[in-house]
């Protein structure tokens, strides 16, 4: 790599962007699930998710939450026969699928307990092998204990 003149910041020699956001940030809900590398996700990972959502508020009836997806399909994938070589072109469109960039927030939440959300995004990765992280906003009522936002009424309870 070589250094540009004007900056002291190494630049390629093909100009290639870095892909990925940033800063990312919540939009309606109060905690998120982000990626933490770029992804090529088939519907299939999708509907996982939200089988594995719908079963583990079936178990908490009581809570009434609100999930967003930010996740649309941008991603055409074609496919040649078995015997077509080089040169014969793209192939037969087969489906579409999400192509997504890293620290890309998927899904928000409302009202939903850390530790529940917590639960639901190692379940995911166990079944689907999709490094995500939980991103939350930032609340006054959160204390930040051990890296597991703990609200003072339950830090009071714990003692």
């Amino acid at each position: 790599m070589r250094k540009n003149n004007n900056t002291s910041l190494p630049v390629s020699f093909k100009n290639r962007n870095l892909l990925g956001y940033k800063k990312s940030h919540l939009r309606f809900g109060d905690l998120g699930l982000k990626f933490d590398k770029n992804y090529t996700i088939e519907k299939l990972h999708l509907v996982v998710l939200k089988k594995k959502f719908k079963f583990f508020l079936k178990k908490k009836k009581k809570i009434s939450t609100k999930t967003w997806f930010f996740i649309s399909e941008n991603f055409p994938i074609y496919r040649k026969g078995k015997n077509a070589r080089m040169g014969k072109g793209k192939g037969i469109y087969q489906r579409m699928a999400f192509r997504v960039k890293k620290n890309q927030i998927f899904m928000e939440f409302r009202n939903l307990n850390y530790m529940f959300l917590k639960k639901l995004s190692n379940n995911f990765y166990l079944t689907s092998n999709l490094r995500n992280t939980i991103c939350a906003k930032n609340n006054k009522y959160l204390l930040q204990l051990s890296k597991t936002p703990v609200s003072f009424y339950k830090l009071y309870y714990r003692f």
